[in-house]
């Protein structure tokens, strides 16, 4: 009687193995950078709730509202102003209604726990600009590298 082999060799098998592996490495690093990303876009959404209050103060008052202790000018406290990744939303700064570029803020700061490690405890800060009586907003953190930001964010780490 004559025998017939079925199943793989172990050279077969780890090839697979291999393969597997080498997939592994680099969309690991891929996935990650995916997560962060969009960790990172609460922080966006979180500041677009912001802004038109925040606007709207500026020009009601000619002053940059602070929200560190208490509740201001439809602005909720920074702490009540909170989200699965983000610990707080806090705003401030000082008006300069004759300057080109107002430096009201509004500073997203992230959780310590639980949230990508390129964003723990880091934050991202949009700053008011007048654009001729409209205010426009520029996006920047100096903490956090430019591969987890939006593409409207401008990083200063780079790594």
């Amino acid at each position: 009687m004559e025998s017939v082999q079925k199943g793989f060799t172990l050279i077969e098998l780890m090839i697979v193995v291999a393969i597997i592996g080498i997939l592994a490495a680099v969309a690991i690093p891929a996935y990650q950078d995916y997560v962060a990303r969009s960790q990172a876009s609460e922080a966006m959404s979180l500041a677009d709730g912001v802004k038109i209050p925040l606007s709207e103060y500026m020009i009601e008052h000619g002053a940059c509202p602070d929200n560190t202790t208490a509740a201001v000018g439809g602005i909720a406290v920074s702490t009540g102003i909170v989200g699965k990744y983000v610990e707080a939303v806090k705003t401030g700064g000082v008006y300069a209604e004759t300057d080109e570029t107002d430096s009201c803020t509004i500073t997203v700061k992230f959780k310590d726990e639980n949230i990508a490690a390129g964003l723990k405890g880091h934050t991202i800060v949009f700053t008011a600009q007048n654009n001729a009586g409209s205010t426009g907003w520029k996006c920047t953190s100096a903490d956090i590298e430019q591969r987890y930001l939006p593409s409207t964010c401008e990083g200063q780490v780079d790594q």
